[in-house]
């Protein structure tokens, strides 16, 4: 009898991410493909001014949201999926710094 064993032990379990809410951050990047390029986010320098900006659009959609309104006026998404691409965008740009480190 074969027995399959996968060493998962220290992997991220991405399975404990939300989908809906990663999908509809998704659809706020396919958005910027259209108005900007695919990957125009990661032609950006791995600075902290590029990371600051990241933080400020998050910010603003923030902002947005708790003022009341719920969805962005030129996409039509929510102010919350806005925010969180902007967070994943600036995460892996403090990532990969961190990694170029090593």
């Amino acid at each position: 009898m074969n027995v399959f064993y996968k060493n998962d032990a220290g992997k991220p379990d991405l399975t404990l991410i939300p989908y809906n809410a990663l999908s509809q951050a998704a659809l706020v990047a396919m958005f910027g493909v259209g108005k900007y390029g695919r990957d125009n986010w990661k032609r950006q320098n791995n600075d902290s001014d590029t990371v600051q900006r990241f933080i400020a659009a998050a910010l603003r959609h923030l902002f947005q949201r708790s003022a009341g309104e719920q969805h962005d006026a030129e996409t039509g998404l929510d102010h919350l999926a806005h925010a969180a691409i902007s967070c994943l965008f600036a995460l892996e740009l403090v990532m990969e710094e961190v990694g170029n480190e090593k």
